[in-house]
């Protein structure tokens, strides 16, 4: 019976291995995938390797190891996609004598992970449409009471404009009333836009913190009032800004209120705050609640996807997980604060300055 050696595994292993000299002029190739590429040893040994077709290797690649520098990196070759790792081979005096790598067959994994992506992207976006079926009912409890005033001060004008003299200061008043009403609905409206649109792949762009932290109150408002949460609120400098997809922090942001109105509703005297505090070089958002909190034993698997502590068919447990991501593209943490009895929820932001206010900081 024949033994197998390591020359005869080295065939069958699926990866392609080869060993390139100082002038990049293939040496060896081995495994399976050698095969599927058309680079029988026979063929192209003493070619090279950079000019040979199908080899997973350019120039530029093969310069870069030459510099005794171990790397990987990704390439396209017939529609398919591979890794390939280089390693240089040095003499005892640390002289680079040679080249050996492998290369791997990464189109199925990068398939797997872009199908990966999608669904997270639908998960997320199944989650927002959720949210914005709860949100719209309050929205429109929200939206009646300015348009109770517009129309209020309306018919009032009616009637002051049937009087011979009608006074100029009460129709100032008036007019101004319906005006702020009116701008009233249009930012309950803007936020409600926000909240529904996938801002994913929005440009980041310089916002005011306390625009955000309104835009976000403003779709929770009504939908705490009629619960009989209290929420709350602290003043947020205008001038702080922070560079984000505005949409994208809105909507983390109500999921974290979200969380939050769900968790302290089965206790007396339920409130809830959102507060911003500006530190040396960081924005910290912290949303809190007086519910029961989490248990210490479950409070490192919070930011884990779908899990959650809320009741079966309640939630799918991917708002923190969808949450942390996010924040993580806006080079920002967030972390469940376990020094306290209450849920606090804490994202930091790193600042961002207006151009000009860069140029005076520099001047």
């Amino acid at each position: 019976m024949k033994k197998c050696n390591l020359k005869d595994a080295l065939k069958i292993y699926p990866r392609l291995l080869f060993v390139l000299d100082k002038d990049g002029s293939i040496i060896e190739v081995s495994g399976s995938l050698a095969s599927e590429l058309d680079l029988v040893q026979s063929k192209v040994k003493g070619l090279k390797s950079y000019r040979t077709n199908q080899f997973p290797i350019r120039k530029t690649h093969y310069k870069q190891a030459l510099s005794g520098r171990e790397f990987s990196f990704n390439i396209r070759i017939s529609e398919r996609s591979f890794e390939t790792e280089l390693t240089p081979i040095k003499d005892k005096h640390g002289v680079v004598i040679g080249i050996a790598g492998m290369t791997s067959d990464i189109t199925k994994n990068l398939e797997i992970e872009q199908f990966l992506d999608e669904e997270r992207h639908n998960i997320f976006v199944n989650q927002r449409l959720s949210s914005l079926a709860n949100v719209t009912n309050g929205i429109a409890h929200e939206i009646n009471n300015p348009l109770a005033i517009i129309s209020g001060y309306a018919q009032q004008l009616e009637t002051i404009s049937q009087e011979n003299a009608p006074s100029l200061e009460r129709l100032n008043l008036i007019t101004k009333k319906i005006v702020s009403a009116s701008e009233r609905c249009s930012r309950i409206i803007d936020s409600l836009k926000d909240f529904s649109r996938d801002g994913s792949h929005d440009d980041f762009k310089i916002e005011s913190a306390s625009d955000i932290i309104d835009a976000t109150v403003n779709l929770c408002t009504q939908k705490y009032k009629s619960a009989g949460i209290k929420l709350k609120s602290n003043s947020v400098d205008v001038d702080l800004k922070i560079s984000c997809r505005r949409i994208q922090l809105v909507q983390t942001l109500f999921n974290l209120l979200t969380n939050a109105f769900d968790a302290c509703k089965v206790v007396n005297r339920p409130m809830v705050t959102i507060k911003v505090t500006e530190l040396q070089n960081n924005i910290a958002i912290a949303v809190t609640d007086n519910g029961p909190g989490i248990p210490e034993s479950l409070k490192n698997r919070v930011f884990e996807p779908f899990f959650t502590t809320k009741e079966v068919g309640a939630g799918v447990g991917v708002g923190l997980s969808i949450a942390k991501g996010v924040i993580e593209e806006h080079q920002g943490l967030i972390e469940l604060e376990s020094s306290t009895s209450n849920t606090v929820f804490i994202i930091t932001l790193p600042k961002a300055y207006e151009q000009s206010e860069d140029k005076t900081e520099a001047s």
